[in-house]
């Protein structure tokens, strides 16, 4: 009784949360169907059901997001804005002799 409690409380947590996501911020007075997502969030996030039920397979449940770091991009590490300007002022001196070159060849 208690896992039963546990699980569905869980459950339509993990329901009204997808819902309110996709709707938005407005509150709406539906009800929430649980479905067999929900359910696999539920245990797949809750360390005791998660242990309890780790060798059954919930049909139509999916899998729960996980991108392991090894495959995320990695962030550039932010430039001083010293660097942004010596580097602008490469490339605006190259586009000006560029230009020269190309008049003085015609």
């Amino acid at each position: 009784e208690y896992c039963t409690s546990e699980l569905l409380t869980l459950a339509g947590k993990s329901a009204w949360k997808m819902c309110k996501s996709r709707e938005g911020d407005e509150e709406y007075e539906v009800q929430h169907k649980i479905k067999p997502r929900h359910i696999c969030l539920a245990v797949r996030q809750d360390e005791d059901l998660s242990q309890l039920l780790s060798q059954v397979t919930i049909a139509g449940g999916g899998v729960v997001k996980h991108v392991h770091n090894a495959v995320m991009k990695k962030k550039k590490e932010p430039v001083d804005s010293d660097e942004k300007a010596s580097k602008k002022a490469k490339k605006d001196k190259k586009e000006k002799k560029d230009k020269k070159e190309k008049k003085s060849s015609k």
